[in-house]
Parts: C-alpha cells; sequence; structure tokens
C-alpha cells in the first residue's frame, strides 16, 4: 500500500518539517507539500498492486519509490503493472543511488510546486541504478531521467 500525506494540515506538516530539519532533502519535499500542495506518495517494495492514477492524474504530485532499504531489488520488486502505471504518469525522474544530495531533492520537489508536474524520485542503491534507468527508458524513453550516481574509488598505485 501506498502512502499519501496529503491529507495533513499545514500546522502537522510544520511539525513533520521540525522533526526531520536535519536531513535537509526531506525537509525540501514537505515544504512542496506544505506550501504548494503537491501530492506526496511513497511506494514501498513488495507485490501488492497499488492504484496511483486518482493521485497521480491529479498533477502536482512527488512519488517516491523506496529500493533503498538493506537489501535493495531494483524494478523486479516492486509490483510491475503498479510500478508502470506510476511511470507512464511521470514527467521527470531522478534515480539516486548516493547519500541523498539536497540541491536534487529540492529540484525534484520544485518541478511540482511551479510547473504543476510529476516528479518521480527513485531511491535505490548502486548495485540496481542501471536497471532502475533501464526501466525507465523502456517504458517512457522521452522522459527526462537525472541520475546521482557515487563517485568511482580512487585506485591507489602500488
Amino acid at each position: 500500500m501506498s502512502r499519501q500525506w496529503q491529507g495533513m494540515n499545514k500546522e502537522q506538516i510544520t511539525r513533520a518539517i521540525g522533526l526531520v530539519e536535519d536531513t535537509e532533502h526531506v525537509v525540501a519535499v514537505f515544504k512542496a507539500l506544505r506550501d504548494f500542495n503537491v501530492r506526496v506518495l511513497i511506494m514501498p517494495p513488495g507485490n501488492d498492486p497499488i492504484d496511483f492514477r486518482g493521485s497521480t492524474n491529479q498533477r502536482p504530485f512527488i512519488a517516491m519509490v523506496a529500493d533503498d532499504g538493506d537489501k535493495a531489488l531494483g524494478p523486479e520488486g516492486f509490483h510491475p503493472p503498479s510500478l508502470t502505471e506510476l511511470v507512464k504518469m511521470t514527467d521527470h525522474a531522478a534515480v539516486i543511488s548516493t547519500a541523498p544530495v539536497t540541491d536534487l531533492y529540492q529540484m525534484m520537489s520544485l518541478m511540482p510546486s511551479y510547473l504543476r508536474t510529476g516528479s518521480l524520485i527513485i531511491e535505490t542503491r548502486p548495485s540496481h541504478d542501471l536497471a532502475w534507468v533501464r526501466f525507465l527508458q523502456n517504458i517512457k524513453p522521452d522522459m527526462p531521467v537525472v541520475l546521482s550516481v557515487p563517485q568511482p574509488e580512487k585506485k591507489v598505485n602500488a
């Protein structure tokens, strides 16, 4: 089952921001929810179907796919028809396999806030970032996708 925070009032959202203010990337999403009435949805891994159509047909929205737990699963770890429908309704996406990049979360929150679009943020591990990009490109080849990957390790000369 997806999680939606649209039912929270501004006071509740402001309190939630106070609880997560040390995680600036989350604050950007909550501010979009509070200040611009952007819907926020979270898709957890699993094979349970999720009907996003009622939520994502009403722009703007930020959908977050949580594939960054102890064991990342890649696109195969999510209900395929639900995930496919979500991607089809999205205008742009970010695949993040690094520590949270605050500027990227702000950008993905500002687009729905000002342009009234649908943003998709996929949080994953480096082992699955390219699988996510391929999945997105297979479903929606023209959708802009931003990829945040770890820097390559520097080789030490022996």
